[in-house]
Order: structure tokens, then C-alpha cells, then sequence
């Protein structure tokens, strides 16, 4: 058996016996490596036989599993095993080690004292997409684990049409170019309904789509926390949606780098039209 099934097996056994369905999340501490062999898995389903998993990252890559549990032999066996299909799309102009879902930093590493959340979103063929947003926020985690809404300004109510959302298209070509992410917000290439953000992918399908929170100066980081960003997301046809926040050097710094990222997030083919909460991995159990 192998190291990442081994590990499979675990997180399935103290799931099956502490009757946890919800979610469980193990994370390796910063910085992060690809290699490692840790597990970011979603508990989509389970049963007291079976348990589906989703977004099990090993050996820089994203696998979905489906396990069965012998209660009679208290034994558990990996039924299927398979790319996550959504990894699979991933645009291939990203960095490989960013492709999945991983943390780099949890906390703020030294010299870096506030953190803003991050979206990118791109089509992943040349169909028709788009990926809407209707919250996206930033958590601290307190010393006694409590959950601290850092921000949840995705808007700008007072800012004209042009800035309503802070962002950008750009080159997917150019994506391994730090200096092309330096150019002016164009927040027009947004849409804005009922406060929800629509992110037109299909439009420029060889561009990526980059938004953050209009928070100026940025929020304030505390080194003793933790962080983890949440979105509340929809993604239609071949739109597709990955989140993620940064640390900067200071309230209004020019220096960042880079907390954490979620999986890449697509359209639910079995129920299309659900709304789907994506999250950066959350604190180490």
C-alpha cells in the first residue's frame, strides 16, 4: 500500500469511528511541500459502509476516492481512485505548485503584518462560462480558536463604475510573469447584480479574471492568528474559480507573499445550480 493510500485509510478510520461527516482537514505547517504526502480531503458523502472523498492532495496533484468499511473485519479497502477532474482542468500557465489546494503560510510569517483575500477565475475550454460570486471574505483565527471576520468587502459602494470591484483580466500566457500583475485595476471587466459579482470567463477565453477585497488601507494581521478565506461561489459551464489570500509587508506595503490557496472549483454537473463554499485549508488539527 502506498504512503498517501495508508493515509487515506487513516482519515477514513477516524471518520468512520467518530461518526464524523462533515469535513477533516490535515495540513502540513509552512512552508508548504508538495511532496509531503498531506491530506486536504472533503467528505462529499458518507454512510456506515462507504465514504467519498474529494480533493485529496498528494505528490502535487488532486485525487477524489471512494472507500468501503468492513464492520464485521473492521477493514477498509479504496474502491476507486481517480484525478480530480476540476485539477485536471486546471490552466496549465499556473505555477504547478499553487495548481492545488495548499498552504504556504497559516500564519504571518515575520515582517509581514496585514493579509487580503484573492480570486482568480478563468475558463478552462472554449464553451460558454462564468463564474458569480455572491460573498467572499477573509477569517483570523483567534488563540482560542474562534473564527474573526477579518473582511468581507468584495464591493465598493462608493466608488464609481469602474471600481466597483477591484481587479482585472489579463494574459494567461503571462501568468509566470510577476511584473504583468502590476498594471491598473479594470474593475468594468466585472459585472455587479444585486450585489452579486458575475465574472464573465467565456468572454476572454486566453484571459484570467484577478479580484481582491476593496479594503484600503488593508486589514491588519495579527501575528498570532491564523487565516483562512472563504467564498460563496457558482461556477457555470466551463468557468472556473480558485481563491486565496496574501500577507504584505505592511497596511500599504509593495511587498506580499503568499498565504494560502483553495482548490480549483468548477460547475457541479449533478446539481448545477448549487451555490458552492470554497475555503483555503483551515488550521492544523
Amino acid at each position: 500500500m502506498s504512503k498517501y493510500s495508508t493515509s487515506i485509510c487513516a482519515v477514513a478510520s477516524l471518520v468512520f469511528h467518530s461518526s464524523l461527516v462533515v469535513a477533516y482537514e490535515y495540513a502540513p505547517t509552512p512552508p508548504l511541500d508538495p511532496d509531503s504526502g498531506a491530506l486536504f480531503a472533503e467528505i462529499v458523502s458518507s454512510n456506515p459502509t462507504s465514504l467519498h472523498l474529494e480533493h485529496a492532495v498528494f505528490g502535487m496533484k488532486e485525487y477524489n476516492f471512494d472507500l468501503s468499511y468492513d464492520q464485521a473485519s473492521n477493514s477498509l479497502k479504496i474502491v476507486k481512485q481517480e484525478i480530480n477532474s476540476c485539477f485536471d482542468s486546471a490552466p496549465t500557465d499556473q505555477y504547478p505548485e499553487v495548481r492545488f489546494r495548499g498552504m504556504h503560510y497559516q500564519m504571518p510569517p515575520e515582517g509581514f503584518t496585514s493579509a487580503i483575500p484573492w480570486i482568480v477565475a478563468v475558463n478552462h475550454g472554449v464553451g460558454l462560462g462564468s463564474v458569480r460570486v455572491r460573498a467572499f471574505r477573509l477569517y483570523g483565527v483567534d488563540a482560542d480558536g474562534n473564527n474573526q471576520l477579518v473582511t468581507d468587502h468584495m464591493i465598493c459602494p462608493a466608488c464609481d463604475s469602474n471600481n466597483k470591484v477591484w481587479g482585472y483580466n489579463m494574459p494567461k500566457a503571462e501568468w509566470r510573469i510577476p511584473s504583468a500583475w502590476n498594471i491598473l485595476p479594470n474593475g468594468s471587466v466585472f459585472g455587479v447584480n444585486n450585489n452579486i459579482v458575475d465574472i464573465p470567463t467565456s468572454n476572454s477565453p486566453d484571459m484570467l479574471f484577478h479580484m481582491w477585497s476593496t479594503d484600503w488601507p488593508r486589514p491588519a494581521a495579527r501575528g498570532d492568528w491564523s487565516y483562512f478565506a472563504e467564498a460563496e461561489v457558482l461556477p457555470v459551464g466551463e468557468g472556473m474559480i480558485q481563491i486565496g489570500f496574501d500577507y504584505w509587508d505592511s497596511v500599504t506595503g509593495s511587498i506580499a507573499t503568499e498565504g494560502a490557496v483553495s482548490s480549483w472549483v468548477c460547475q457541479d454537473m449533478a446539481h448545477p445550480n448549487r451555490w458552492v463554499t470554497v475555503r483555503t485549508p483551515l488550521k492544523k488539527l
